[in-house]
């Protein structure tokens, strides 16, 4: 029996240490705005959940990985990306990856 109480307070206690974990979301889009001195990225998508147009503002650090791209500078106003972005707590997006998308080619980010 004592057994069984310490099994479900080490189940209690793991699910809610994984509440706190952040899911990473792709983020497919066309860039609406950037503003690298703010480290601010707005892309404009079409949403999976409602099918409406909304506009998403994820933040850009500097440990960003870049697919297709030399560095940050080189995104601009238009372009299409999909950006591999975590979630925290207050809804915040965060990139940890963004790569541009060719016109000839769909993204190809995993």
């Amino acid at each position: 029996m004592r057994n069984y109480k310490l099994i479900i307070v080490m189940l209690i206690l793991g699910l809610t240490l994984l509440q706190g974990t952040a899911m990473a979301e792709m983020i497919q889009g066309t860039i609406a705005s950037l503003d690298l001195a703010a480290s601010m990225l707005t892309i404009t998508r079409i949403s999976p959940s409602t099918g409406a147009e909304e506009s998403l503002e994820v933040a850009l650090s500097p440990e960003v990985t870049l697919k297709g791209l030399g560095s940050l500078e080189e995104l601009k106003t238009g372009d299409e990306v999909t950006v591999e972005a975590s979630q925290d707590e207050s809804g915040k997006f965060q990139a940890t990856a963004i790569e541009v998308s060719k016109p000839s080619e769909g993204p190809k980010l995993r």
